[in-house]
């Protein structure tokens, strides 16, 4: 039987998937203490190198918009889905992310026992960068990333939620990973999904083009 990811170091991975260090590729330091974690790379680190529209001197952080949040649920589950703001620090700490967004923001929602959990970032490009050139470098970074610590990945495929088509990454041992554009390709969710109860599939099946 496949044993399930630890919640600890995917909760640490949180961090790092959202964290550009720069062209080193470097984890950021508040990843650090999940070795699963901090030895997968950064999703966004090779955007230093194929950012679209971006200058030799890249804007000092992304700006953090909480409007983003209302994009998704405000409850999944029956759980509150709540800001992430480790993982927005760790966004703002990375200056290369800022050439490519012009807004993002996280959110979380986590069992009580601990047993199953939901993070996701909300990223708004800039509107001279190309999502297909974005997401070429996004996807497999964050998937890697995410199922570090769960085996690797396993299969992709893309799958009907909520009405939108999503790609779907399924890890060896268990742990979902989902990506969804919204408001017409300009704005992209990307959710780590771990348990049994499918918050993170919530969180892409309440997703809106529009804040309410």
């Amino acid at each position: 039987m496949s044993r399930r990811p630890s919640l600890v170091a995917l909760a640490a991975l949180s961090l790092l998937v959202a964290a550009c260090s720069g062209a080193t590729g470097t984890p950021s330091p508040s990843a650090s203490p999940a070795p699963s974690a901090s030895a997968a790379p950064s999703p966004v680190a090779a955007l230093s190198s194929v950012s679209p529209g971006s200058s030799e001197s890249p804007v000092a952080a992304v700006a953090i918009d909480p409007a983003l949040v209302d994009l998704l649920p405000f409850t999944v589950g029956g759980l509150d889905v709540v800001r992430s703001t480790a993982t927005e620090e760790a966004a703002q700490a990375s200056p290369r992310f800022a050439d490519s967004a012009d807004g993002f923001a996280a959110v979380e929602a986590i069992a009580i026992n601990g047993s199953d959990l939901a993070i996701a970032s909300i990223i708004r490009l800039r509107p001279e960068v190309s999502p297909a050139t974005f997401y070429a470098d996004w996807r497999p970074g964050y998937d890697d990333a995410a199922c570090a610590p769960a085996g690797g990945v396993s299969t992709r495929e893309t799958q009907t939620i909520g009405g939108r088509s999503v790609d779907a990454t399924h890890c060896v041992e268990g742990a979902t990973v989902y990506h969804v554009w919204l408001q017409g390709d300009r704005v992209l969710v990307s959710v780590l999904d771990v348990g049994t109860t499918g918050l993170g599939r919530s969180l892409i099946e309440g997703a809106k083009d529009q804040a309410p």
